[in-house]
């Protein structure tokens, strides 16, 4: 095989010398592993002495003259003793001309005498690694993807060059560069091909030697054979190109039974298993959705071996545990679960990767075997033997062949529930077939050991297991890894449910929980009756979650069944809980308890208070206690203690982060009573904090992101919330409520009718199928507001008479009632309804000592009655937006000064109003912004403000001034950018202001 003509500066030196004088004495040892380039070497010394006329001899090739000849010895590591003895003898001759190959093991004590008697004349020489720079016949481009790949390693840059056709890194490993590692791989010995199975599967060294029932040095001699045949680096890692030739071409049963074994061995140390079952589920469980394309199964993939002793420690080049990207030259970054990685960009050489999301190359011999099949879906060429039996099967709905072994004991089956391709096996058998499926077919075993139905029940509590450990950070992982578990026979499927919950995919979580209600076990009906109540509160329908708790136990469940219990004003009197116990995100909550209470014509309140003490004391259970205290205090005493009680409860669980599935967030409750009470700064940062930790993972994301959104939209940031509201993708019944309530509450803000009736009809739609309960109040408020800007008051009746049936229930608790009212009385505004709004402004005047934000509402109410009444005291008005503004309501305070500028008839009053209202914006007023009219306003905008002012419509101005209705409309538009205004309102009174002392402009009209 020729190599790259690239060699180090020893082996330079010793050709040099060898051209320079041919018949000149000299003995050399050349040590490196397989595949460095010592047959290279020795050729190119053979021919440099044949051009001189020198005889070369060799073992195999004897020179006619022996004693005048030169002797190349290859592979001297192979010789046995006594012929290592006679070369010993002619290196110890003075006259001698003698080059000696040989891999670093095995080193048996004749060849080590051999190399230190040719080493005192030449210090050994040692082959390098290619470098990048060193690599030739491929674009400039591939040289890094090469060189990470091979490692430099000569023998695997000379496979995989030829096969590189075009430009850019390819999508998947040719097929023709692994396929002259199967001869290789077929020469090891039993005991090797497990150490390197056990690498390529992330195994340890103390894991590793337990596998192989060898003593650790014995284990440590493996390791350097390993090594010498080029496939294991210096640094206990396998060669990239190598490890996927290993995972390609190696039997399969083989392959999932040193990995089946070494997790029973972590499993019994209780160790992690993660690393060593994730990279099974492409072979046994594929995604339930392959995809397809040139980047969607590459296979780049699989651990790289790192370890803890020598021969399996990390190094500094490749490394593992991520996937690869999708796109660009280099092989690090992360790509998709179940996309399947893919080579990525990357600033340096690094590999990292796995093949628990990709399919892996199918890659069989071509050296016998022929090939058969397509390539259809991307997922690369499958090699079947066109003499041997073939593929039985199909590939219908994604789940892979069958392989059935006609001449031997192989194992067949279906491929039901998901659980992919069932491996049979047999001498000689061949793969053909195709990837119809989306997965490709794997490899059997070649010497008759099956893989099938009873290794699937073996790796059963393997696959539960690492399930349990990713659940935290890749939900999504765990649940296909719960699949794969109740696929092979374990209990899994509630904690399927679970994880896919986490995921934030509410639908398929309330399916599954919901058979597992019905027939599973005891255990697993608890835990699923918890999920199937998540996705009921995460619907908006907290009565049936309250009831699916009740069957999850006194753990945790109990706490979040009182809290639900409270926001709906459910159970009246008392109330008893009773439970069996569950775990939940974290696994723990077991045992049994009752509680009985009493409140306020509330028995969920007592109900809070005492059952919730029930269970271990998990984080999670702690959480759940004090999220009920909380909501308890919310509806019988203080805010500020019921708001403190959140927090708490919020930074408690925040070190769970993602891993925790929760009926609600903390956050989002502490969130709920910090707007419903207008301490917006403490809603703000409960908020932040948890979006930072991941607090609830994907699930409770938008919930997060929305009550930022409400929290802005109260601040007058409209741009900002309306952002929020687009990043949060809205998905549950209640998330869909709070989307649709704020889009209605920014239109209506942003003065945008147009934009308002054109969503009014799908936020109805979601208001419709959402019961009340506390945590709605502030979207049915913003509701009722719209409803009555656009006439459409019956479309929120029924809800506003349920609220108005909950609070008199809770007694009418300012917290939650006064946001309300304060809705209502501007819905009674729109609506030119007086006396409910005097109803309104009455309940929040009985609820002003209650807080600082009922009393502000209160004064705010006052002033908004006297707009109606045309009784506006200009100082109240003032006094009353200065407040809003205080709690941070500044877009309040705004629109009740400018509201009441725009109605007072005293222009002294206007002015002090308008200035409160543009200060409230962070706009100057008229102190500092000392502009006329006549140098804000072009002399054809001023005529049209005129007559609009006058009270003409723009066609009626258009007529006036010989212009076009369009044309008065692009007047108007650019005086309110020019004048600054957010509304025609706040416009008309800008004007009004700006004009009053002026010169009428046309015919006399004035202001």
């Amino acid at each position: 095989m020729s190599h790259p003509s690239t060699i180090g500066a020893d082996a330079g030196d010793l050709l040099q010398d060898v051209r320079t004088d041919p018949t000149a004495p000299i003995g050399a040892a050349i040590c490196a592993p397989g595949g460095f380039g010592k047959t290279t070497l020795l050729g190119e010394l053979s021919r440099a002495w044949a051009e001189a006329g020198i005889p070369v001899s060799t073992p195999r090739r004897p020179a006619a003259d022996p004693e005048g000849s030169v002797l190349l010895v290859d592979d001297a590591h192979r010789l046995d003793d006594h012929r290592l003895a006679e070369l010993l003898a002619i290196a110890e001759r003075p006259d001698a001309r003698l080059i000696v190959a040989y891999r670093p093991w095995p080193r048996p004590a004749p060849l080590a005498r051999l190399a230190e008697t040719l080493g005192r004349g030449r210090p050994a020489i040692t082959l390098p690694a290619l470098t990048p720079g060193q690599i030739r016949g491929v674009a400039p481009a591939l040289t890094e993807f090469v060189g990470t790949l091979t490692r430099g390693v000569p023998r695997y840059v000379a496979r995989l060059v030829p096969t590189l056709t075009g430009a850019e890194p390819p999508t998947r490993i040719p097929a023709a560069a692994l396929a002259p590692f199967a001869p290789e791989l077929d020469e090891l010995g039993a005991d090797l091909r497990t150490l390197l199975l056990a690498v390529e599967a992330g195994g340890s060294f103390d894991l590793t030697t337990a596998l192989l029932g060898r003593a650790p040095h014995e284990v440590a001699d493996l390791v350097a054979a390993a090594q010498a045949t080029g496939l294991l680096t210096a640094d206990g890692t396998l060669v990239p190109l190598a490890r996927y030739a290993i995972a390609a071409l190696g039997p399969i049963a083989q392959r999932v039974g040193v990995r089946q074994r070494l997790t029973e061995l972590q499993m019994a140390r209780g160790g992690p298993v993660l690393p060593l079952v994730r990279h099974l589920l492409p072979d046994i469980f594929p995604p339930s959705a392959p995809t397809s394309g040139p980047t969607a199964a590459v296979g780049f993939g699989g651990p790289a071996g790192a370890g803890l002793m020598p021969g399996f420690g990390a190094s500094a080049g490749p490394a593992s545990g991520t996937d690869m990207a999708s796109a660009g030259p280099g092989l690090d970054g992360g790509a998709p679960r179940g996309s399947g990685p893919a080579f990525g960009a990357s600033a340096g050489p690094r590999l990292s990767g796995d093949t628990q999301s990709g399919l892996g190359p199918t890659f069989g011999p071509p050296t016998g075997p022929g090939l058969s099949g397509d390539t259809q879906s991307g997922l690369g060429p499958t090699f079947g033997a066109p003499t041997g039996p073939g593929l039985s099967g199909d590939t219908q709905s994604g789940l892979g062949p069958t392989f059935g072994a006609p001449t031997g004991p192989g194992l067949s089956g279906d491929t039901q529930s998901g659980l992919g391709p069932t491996f049979g096996a047999s001498a000689g058998l061949g793969l053909s077939g195709d990837t119809l499926g989306g997965l490709g077919p794997a490899f059997g075993a070649s010497a008759g050991a099956g893989f099938g139905g009873d290794a699937l029940a073996g790796l059963g509590p393997a696959f539960e297991a690492a399930a349990e450990e990713a659940l935290r950070d890749d939900p999504a992982l765990a649940a296909r890894l719960f699949a794969a578990a109740a696929g092979a026979g374990r209990p899994a499927v509630a904690r399927r449910a679970l994880a896919t919950a986490l995921t934030g995919d509410l639908d398929q979580a309330a399916r599954l929980a919901d058979r597992t209600v019905a027939t599973g076990s005891p255990a697993q009906r608890a835990e699923a009756a918890y999920v199937a109540a998540v996705a009921m509160a995460h619907g908006g329908q907290l009565d049936r979650a309250a009831d699916l708790l009740r069957w999850a136990g006194a753990g945790p469940g109990a706490g979040f069944r009182a809290a639900a219990l409270a926001a709906t004003g459910a159970g009246a009197g008392a109330s008893t809980g009773t439970g069996t116990g569950t775990g939940t995100g974290t696994g723990n909550g077991n045992g049994a308890g009752t509680g009985n209470g009493a409140g306020k014509g509330n028995g969920a309140v007592g109900e809070a208070e005492s059952a919730t003490d029930d269970g271990p004391p998990t984080l999670l259970h702690a959480t759940a206690n004090l999220m009920a205290r909380g909501v308890r205090e919310s509806v019988t005493g203080a805010p500020a203690a019921a708001l403190s009680t959140l927090v708490q409860a919020s930074s408690l669980l925040e070190p769970v982060g993602t891993g925790v599935l929760l009926p609600d967030s903390p956050a989002a409750l502490a969130a709920l009573v910090g707007l419903h009470s207008a301490d917006l700064d403490i809603a703000e940062a409960t908020l932040e904090r948890a979006v930072r930790a991941g607090l609830g993972g994907p699930l409770l994301a938008p919930r997060h992101r929305l009550l930022q959104a409400w929290s802005r939209m109260l601040r007058g940031q409209l741009a900002s919330a309306g952002r929020l509201v687009t990043e949060a993708a809205a998905r549950g019944g209640r998330d869909r409520l709070f989307a649709a309530a704020l889009r209605v509450g920014l239109a209506r803000r942003d003065s945008d009718l147009v934009d308002l009736r054109a969503i009014w009809p799908d936020a109805c739609q979601v208001l419709i199928g959402q019961p009340v309960d506390l945590f709605m109040l502030l979207p049915l408020g913003e509701m009722a507001v719209a409803a009555a800007r656009l006439g459409e008051r019956h479309r929120v009746a029924a809800h506003l008479a349920d609220a108005d049936r909950l609070l008199e229930r809770l007694g009418d608790v300012p917290l939650w009632s006064a946001p309300l009212h304060w809705s209502r009385l501007h819905a009674a505004i729109f609506a030119e309804e007086t006396a409910e709004a005097e109803r309104h402004a009455a309940a929040l005047d009985r609820a002003r000592a209650s807080g600082p934000y009922p009393a502000a509402l209160a004064a705010a109410a006052q002033g908004w009655l006297a707009i109606l009444t045309d009784r506006i005291d200009a100082d109240q008005v003032e006094a009353a937006a200065r407040g809003l503004a205080a709690l941070g309501l500044g877009w309040d305070g705004a629109r009740l000064a400018g509201q009441a500028a725009i109605r007072t008839t005293d222009r002294k009053a206007m002015t002090v109003l308008l200035d409160c209202a543009r200060s409230l914006q962070g706009r100057p007023g008229s102190a500092e912004s000392k502009e006329s009219a006549e140098q804000l306003l072009s002399d054809r905008e001023r005529e049209v403000a005129a007559l609009v002012l006058a009270g003409m419509t723009y066609k009626q101005v258009a007529d006036r001034l010989f212009l076009s209705a369009k044309t008065v409309e692009h007047h108007i538009a650019r005086i309110r950018q020019r004048l600054g205004c957010t509304d025609r309102r706040e416009m008309l009174a800008r004007l009004r202001e700006l004009l009053a002392d002026g010169p009428t402009a046309v015919d006399g009209a004035v202001a």
